[in-house]
């Protein structure tokens, strides 16, 4: 199971590095305050065995891109509403990604985090379900 993981992880990686507009690359949590931004973290929250059949099992993993900005811009916004759009484009034209997932990828809801006392950062989350066989 890890093994086919890490492929889909490896290849989402690499897709995210390909991005021009995208300074860092990070797999899991990161603190943006010590990163070049804009910032893209493929973050994994579940992996959930969905099917099974006698020669497989199925699974989906749910993941995240965290994409943060550099706050101090004045077109904070803007430049982040490009990203997110960049990322959803890309992932929608590669929906299988490579032939490593068994059935389309599909976008989930995206989440903006707004600068506060919480989330010193500009940034977004947007969601993934990627479904794949071991």
């Amino acid at each position: 199971m890890a093994e086919k993981r890490d492929q889909i992880r490896d290849y989402v990686l690499d897709m995210l590095r390909g991005v021009d507009s995208i300074a860092t690359v990070k797999y899991g949590t990161v603190e943006p305050r010590h990163e070049n931004k804009p910032v893209a973290a493929l973050i994994p929250r579940m992996d959930d065995k969905s099917r099974a059949s006698k020669t497989h099992d199925s699974r989906d993993w749910d993941v995240m891109i965290r994409l943060v900005v550099d706050d101090q811009a004045d077109a904070a916004g803007i430049e982040l509403d490009a990203i997110c759009a960049e990322i959803s484009a890309l992932l929608a034209a590669d929906r299988r990604l490579g032939g490593l997932l068994t059935d389309d990828l599909s976008e989930g809801a995206t989440t903006w985090l707004y600068i506060d006392e919480r989330w010193p950062q500009a940034g977004a989350d947007i969601e993934f379900r990627l479904h794949y066989q071991v």
